[in-house]
């Protein structure tokens, strides 16, 4: 590759790295579990994108087998944590309706 090609991969990289810190730092204030789950998203995604820059950076085949093994556990992790998400919601409910119950019958 060419000097310019070259340096415009250098600072696309610096911006993802930047991009990177600050989806951690999003992810770690987070107020919320679902804030922290797309933080962990954003992460996985750039770490990908990172990883195949790299890959045609260093003209090396082998990195972009490792971004698919991350892509997979990105998916994976973010299908965990949502189904982990929607329990306990539905947890959540369940004891605000069994509440609701028990303040009836104690009003009756």
């Amino acid at each position: 590759m060419t000097e310019p090609i070259l340096t415009i991969f250098e600072y696309c990289l610096l911006v993802l790295a930047i991009a990177l810190i600050l989806a951690l730092l999003n992810g770690v204030q987070g107020q919320r579990f679902t804030d922290r789950v797309v933080a962990l998203n954003v992460i996985g995604t750039l770490t990908i994108v990172i990883s195949c820059m790299l890959a045609v950076y260093l003209q090396h085949s082998y990195i972009l087998d490792i971004a698919m093994v991350l892509a997979l556990l990105n998916f994976l992790a973010v299908v965990v944590l949502c189904r982990l998400a929607i329990l306990r919601r539905v947890g959540r409910m369940r004891v605000k309706k069994e509440r609701a119950a028990a303040a009836e019958e104690g009003e009756e």
